[in-house]
């Protein structure tokens, strides 16, 4: 059994009024007591819900998408069923958009495994991926993977949460 950490107020209560701070200025209502008390509820709120998730072990931020950046994490990905790589150009503004996608199918799909590829950075294995998986590089491209066999893939303006949703067979991809 874990022991419960009690929650450190003092850092919450100074995100929660310098997010308040923040969110009157940008609202402009820097002199408007009303809204301060606001936008700073709203906020202090999702802090604490933040906090507590912390806390409590649970998980914040983007969904896990396992990088994939050596060949180790190269094996493990053409080792899984029905995996997607996740090929990304830190550069390029198509594939930022691509990522978003991805990520908002990784948070409705917890369960599929997907591995990220930043083809700048690790260009000799992005390289190699492209090889052993037998497809022609592209950025950004989302591949679908089947104990290292490429089944389909996706490239540019095609990585949309409904096509990715569709090359899966999973329901809402219509």
């Amino acid at each position: 059994m874990s022991e419960k950490r009690p929650i450190p107020l003092r850092p919450v209560l100074f995100l929660t009024g310098a997010a308040a701070a923040w969110g009157a200025s940008l609202t402009g209502a820097v002199g408007d007591p009303v809204s301060l008390r606001v936008v700073g509820s709203v906020l202090g709120v999702m802090a604490l819900h933040a906090w507590w998730m912390v806390i409590n072990g649970r998980r914040t931020g983007p969904p896990s998408i396992q990088p994939l950046a050596n060949a180790e994490s190269l094996e493990s990905f053409l080792s899984e069923e029905r995996a997607l790589l996740f090929k990304h150009s830190t550069a390029c503004p198509v594939s930022s958009s691509a990522q978003h996608e991805v990520r908002r199918f990784a948070e409705a799909h917890p369960g599929v495994p997907i591995y990220q590829l930043r083809v700048i950075e690790e260009r000799a294995l992005s390289d190699e991926a492209a090889r052993r998986l037998e497809v022609s590089h592209q950025s950004p491209q989302l591949i679908l993977a089947n104990c290292g066999v490429a089944e389909d893939e996706l490239t540019h303006g095609q990585i949309r949460i409904r096509s990715i949703q569709r090359m899966l067979g999973l329901p809402n991809g219509g």
